[in-house]
């Protein structure tokens, strides 16, 4: 959630798409998200019936994944040609690359068979306000018990990746469910437990070259936002606090990098890290983040 102030980004299935092409949020010189016109995966088995889950594995999704990713390697092909650089892809909540591209050969690109939209990639920065009464999680509590609250679901928090070893993360008697934990990188194995089941960073697709491409929370602002959420109770310098949902398991997707270097995230992290967690079967996708313009409606 955020302040009067900010627009914050909710689970878009392509925010861009609702986006004015040329936007006030700040925007990264010579980098655009390239929309192609074949629905992505989500939205293709959104009609089926079933869980997503199942519908997200189901023939259907795995055909449809192949004509979007067969769409884009024709893309990735024309891109070629013209001294673009793609940068990453994602299919799941929506059919986009991430490219490299002058301004004036991306405003070119629009008008290309097959491309819905060309948008400029923009920078986002990280927003956290408090909610609980706003949501009546204390009268949940009552109806369902705090001891069970969370048990089962997936919780993807999208933002700059969480500490492992906070002690609001450490519970003995749980472990990953089938095909967890997941991660990008080898080395983030030691960013994962039984209550956090997924590390994966998108620091690559930041604005700058960073020193540290781990899923690990260099700022506080992730971890925090975990513990509010799924948090295991646990003594605080303050007092003992505890998550919203503290039998929930929490999946890190990292989209802002080392604070110097890349403070702020981008629509291609942030994007990925969606089109990821959906994939990974999350019941939750938590994104506390904004820019400082709204965007006026396409």
């Amino acid at each position: 959630m955020g302040n009067g102030k900010t627009r914050t980004i909710g689970l878009w299935m392509l925010g861009l798409a609702a986006l004015a092409p040329w936007a006030r949020a700040e925007r990264i010189p010579g980098r655009y998200i390239v929309e192609l016109t074949t629905e992505p995966v989500a939205e293709h088995v959104k009609r089926q019936p079933g869980r997503v889950r199942d519908r997200m594995n189901s023939t259907a999704a795995r055909a449809q994944r192949a004509r979007v990713q067969g769409e884009q390697e024709q893309m990735r092909q024309r891109l070629a040609g013209r001294n673009a650089t793609v940068r990453g892809s994602v299919d799941t909540v929506a059919n986009a690359l991430f490219v490299e591209i002058g301004d004036e050969d991306a405003a070119k690109l629009a008008t290309d068979p097959g491309v819905k939209r060309v948008v400029p990639e923009r920078t986002f920065k990280m927003v956290l306000d408090r909610a609980l009464g706003l949501h009546r999680v204390p009268e949940a509590w009552d109806i369902m018990g705090a001891e069970h609250a969370g048990e089962g679901v997936k919780i993807a928090i999208i933002d700059s990746g969480i500490d492992v070893n906070h002690a609001g993360f450490q519970a003995a008697d749980l472990s990953a469910p089938e095909g967890f934990p997941r991660g990008n990188y080898s080395f983030d194995e030691g960013n994962v437990n039984g209550k956090v089941i997924v590390a994966r960073s998108y620091v690559p697709l930041l604005r700058y070259r960073d020193p540290d491409y781990s899923a690990l929370d260099h700022i506080g602002h992730g971890t925090a936002l975990a513990m509010v959420a799924a948090g295991m109770r646990n003594d605080g310098p303050l007092a003992t606090i505890e998550g919203v949902a503290p039998r929930a398991w929490v999946g890190n997707y990292k989209v802002f990098g080392t604070p110097g270097y890349n403070d702020n995230a981008t629509d291609s992290a942030i994007l990925k890290a969606m089109d990821d967690a959906v994939a990974d079967g999350m019941d939750i996708l938590n994104l506390s983040l904004g820019d400082d313009f709204a965007p006026r409606l396409a």
